[in-house]
């Protein structure tokens, strides 16, 4: 990234794809997993919410908190790290193994603004993202109801057998009472 690109995002203002943060935080993360969630971004440390360019000193220790920070995360996010100036450019890839989750729970990018998911937004996350089928999860407690019933081979009230047609059905599991 060069200064000119800088310029641009600095002008261009918080989104749903870039951050400005004034100083390293414990939110930090929160962003990371954000961005990681959504299409990507960048994450510009040194500057201010109003674009101003504070600046915030550069070190190996930074850095490699950076990267400690995003290999935490659950999957790890990938990112770049580079300076420009006086800014830190923490450019965060878009996750191909969403939802991402940091040690604070699962986030997004709602616009300029991180938001952490709720227990309904994280399960059709997860649906969405195709983590979870909920059409073919394996139920976690027994059924009470004999799979006869499921797989269309049952005993009626009149004590006869009754079936769904046959191409919908399949063979009686052995749970199955027998005539």
């Amino acid at each position: 990234m060069k200064r000119l690109d800088l310029d641009i995002l600095l002008q261009e203002g918080e989104g749903s794809m870039l951050e400005y943060k004034e100083s390293f935080s414990a939110s930090f993360a929160r962003e990371l997993v954000a961005l990681a969630n959504s299409a990507g971004g960048k994450i510009l440390l040194g500057v201010r919410d109003d674009g101003t360019v504070k600046g915030i000193p550069d070190s190996n220790e930074q850095r490699a908190r950076i990267q400690d920070i995003a290999r935490n995360c659950d999957p790890p996010v990938k990112v770049l790290v580079q300076r420009v100036g006086e800014v830190t450019v923490v450019t965060v890839r878009e996750s191909d193994a969403k939802p991402v989750q940091c040690s604070d729970g699962f986030y997004w990018r709602q616009g300029a603004v991180t938001q952490k998911l709720s227990r309904d937004e994280i399960r059709d996350f997860f649906r969405s993202e195709g983590g979870i089928r909920f059409d073919l999860s394996l139920c976690p407690r027994p059924s009470p109801m004999p799979s006869c019933i499921v797989t269309g081979s049952w005993r009626g009230p009149t004590s006869s057998w009754r079936s769904i047609p046959t191409g919908l059905r399949s063979p009686a599991p052995a749970d199955c009472p027998r005539g």
